[in-house]
């Protein structure tokens, strides 16, 4: 096991830990939706500080607007979008039945790297847009979310490196193949 994975097990294991801890805080008739909301951005940003594993959570897909941007060398950086927001994600840990769960660090390891930290690349005005979609109380789906948001997203089989390298060719290259099937 690399040291990222071994920080990705510890870090599992405490908000496992914790969850687990807080689930009767957070389901009692005593706790208002405000302090619920609380619990929930407390563990939605233990999720957000997990160790990064961005080659292996990114999903392959970039908005058109952050592909023409790195091709064109502009000044403005692609962002990484996590397309599950992360109190939508404590919201369903919380709502776990744990005792049902065999191992819950491998639980959560599962989740956040099939759902909670995975991530599209777009611009950071993009990112803004899709903002109100991502609130919790009206989030369905990621793809609902950046539809409503108007971010068109094309999935490339190119790593993540190769994206971000800046080669105007390649770059070009998926925006005329939106297919997804450029290769180097």
């Amino acid at each position: 096991m690399t040291d990222t994975e071994t920080r990705l097990a510890e870090a599992c294991d405490v908000l496992a830990q914790t969850v687990i801890a807080m689930q009767p805080l957070y389901r009692t008739d005593r706790t208002s939706d405000y302090q619920r909301g609380k619990l929930e951005t407390m563990v939605g940003a233990a999720l957000w500080y997990l160790p990064q594993l961005s080659a292996q959570l990114w999903t392959g897909r970039i908005s058109i607007e952050a592909l023409r941007a790195l091709r064109d060398r502009t000044n403005l950086a692609p962002t990484h979008d996590h397309q599950w927001p992360r109190k939508v994600a404590a919201r369903e840990l919380f709502g776990l039945d744990w005792d049902a769960i065999d191992d819950p660090i491998a639980e959560i390891m599962q989740r956040y790297r099939t759902r909670y930290g995975r991530f599209n690349l777009v611009l950071p005005a993009e990112n803004r847009r899709l903002a109100p979609f991502q609130r919790s109380a009206v989030f369905t789906t990621p793809e609902q979310a950046y539809e409503a948001a108007s971010v068109r997203l094309i999935t490339t089989t190119l790593s993540l490196k190769e994206v971000l390298s800046g080669d105007s060719a390649l770059l070009t290259a998926i925006l005329e193949d939106p297919s997804g099937t450029v290769q180097t």
